[in-house]
């Protein structure tokens, strides 16, 4: 798997027909892995854009309770899923500010962009300023595919990093394990990883 800084795209991917989901991507749970999926065509190269640091991390300090995953763990698991490409945000005050239609065009002018995969209630840009209708208006026309996914559930629960983190707090291993499409042994650990 190629690793590439925000900072540093250039038009090189430009010239690869690309499928490209967009998140935090906290444990890659169930959920996360069907956006990769969706974006693991034989003919595009898979590009996964998460951040090097939790935005949380940043905005909110010590109010969080800690994440799923090292940027480590991230990677090891981005490339076990087989992933291409994957591009890291450094979540900082520039790239805060930026508006999501500036977001899309240099996710548009960096990559032969052919899919844009995102969660159903993904949002982008400074406050947010970005939705999944923003998203496809920007993108009419152009060729690009926009694909929204649905929330996935494992029976009645709707898989999230937030309800992962709860089952680790609450000791459920095999339970937030399961969320997590890997399920550990007993004897396994599995803890939240500190903010810092």
């Amino acid at each position: 798997m190629t690793e590439i800084a925000w900072t540093n795209l250039n038009r090189d991917f430009a010239l690869v027909p690309s499928a490209v989901t967009v998140g935090v991507f906290d444990g890659l749970h169930l959920g996360h892995q069907e956006l990769i999926r969706r974006v693991g065509e034989p003919n595009l190269n898979s590009v996964v854009v998460t951040f090097q640091r939790h935005p949380s991390e940043i905005l909110l300090h010590d109010s969080i309770p800690g994440f799923i995953m090292s940027t480590r763990q991230k990677r090891h698991t981005l490339e076990e899923l087989g992933v291409d490409v994957s591009v890291l945000i450094d979540f900082t005050e520039s790239f805060r500010r930026l508006p999501g239609r500036d977001f899309l065009e240099r996710l548009a002018t960096s990559f032969d962009l052919r899919r844009l995969v995102v969660g159903h209630d993904f949002r982008c840009g400074y406050g947010l300023d970005t939705d999944i209708l923003g998203i496809r208006t920007y993108f009419a026309n152009t060729g690009v595919e926009v694909i929204a996914v649905d929330p996935v559930s494992d029976g009645s629960v709707t898989v999230s990093s937030t309800r992962v983190r709860e089952l680790i707090v609450s000791g459920d291993v095999a339970r937030a394990g399961s969320l997590l499409g890997r399920p550990r042994k007993r004897s396994s650990t599995m803890g939240i990883a500190p903010t810092s």
